[in-house]
């Protein structure tokens, strides 16, 4: 009778593993222009014909929504970012040149999308229980589902990453941007936000910038050892 129990027990928790592996899945929205966010507008931006839209997202709900995830909750902050050149002249717009500056006027650079990535993939298995499914079901199962859900993350987020190029005059470009951010923040009051951008025939930068405002929702930090091994 032990043994037959036991057995039972065992399908039951296989049965589990099934389904936590067989429902890992990417599954994220594309966030709305900010041509149509109101909020976002008021804080537009304009200098020299140039005009800059930012926003932060940092809400729970649509890191959950955009993202599937919590990004925050790993020092991670993405800035949905609108640019749109109304000047007499095309300009050449490096992600590079794009930075974070807090209160203290400490610098914070672009995150290369490869490195958020490694972070969300990392921190996606952590939070799906990929190490219970992938004790009970065996390496084959588990890595298929691994794979393919990282294969969704990566090709999400390089889509909706604002990149580098040619602006000529009466276009825009649109996209994110992603920063390392100390751990346990909780305002982006008295923080700024920073883009520069070069016009053709000159290796002079020309700035736009715009603040940063906000109360952001407190977070349990989870240490690095929680972290998992990569799985690409």
């Amino acid at each position: 009778m032990k043994g037959a129990n036991d057995m039972k027990r065992t399908i039951c928790f296989l049965i589990v593993g099934l389904f936590l592996v067989s429902c890992a899945s990417h599954k994220a929205v594309q966030q709305p222009n900010l041509t149509y966010d109101l909020a976002a507008q008021k804080n537009k931006v304009t200098e020299n014909g140039v005009d800059l839209v930012t926003k932060p997202i940092h809400s729970k709900s649509e890191l959950k929504s955009y993202f599937d995830q919590d990004l925050l909750k790993d020092g991670i902050l993405p800035v949905q970012v609108s640019i749109s050149n109304n000047s007499h002249n095309d300009f050449y717009l490096d992600t590079e040149g794009i930075s974070l500056v807090d209160p203290s006027q400490n610098r914070y650079p672009v995150l290369p999308v490869s490195a958020v990535v490694k972070k969300a993939k990392k921190s996606y298995w952590r939070t799906a229980g990929w190490g219970v499914a992938f004790g009970l079901l065996g390496v084959i199962p588990s890595a298929i589902n691994v794979n393919s859900t990282n294969t969704k993350i990566e090709d999400d987020y390089y889509a909706k990453a604002l990149k580098s190029g040619n602006l000529s005059n009466g276009a825009g470009m649109e996209g994110l941007v992603f920063f390392a951010v100390p751990d346990g923040m909780t305002s982006l009051d008295g923080w700024e936000f920073k883009l520069a951008y070069t016009t053709p025939g000159s290796n002079n930068l020309a700035t736009i910038a715009c603040c940063l405002v906000g109360q952001i929702e407190k977070r349990d930090i989870e240490t690095a050892s929680a972290d998992h091994a990569d799985t690409n």
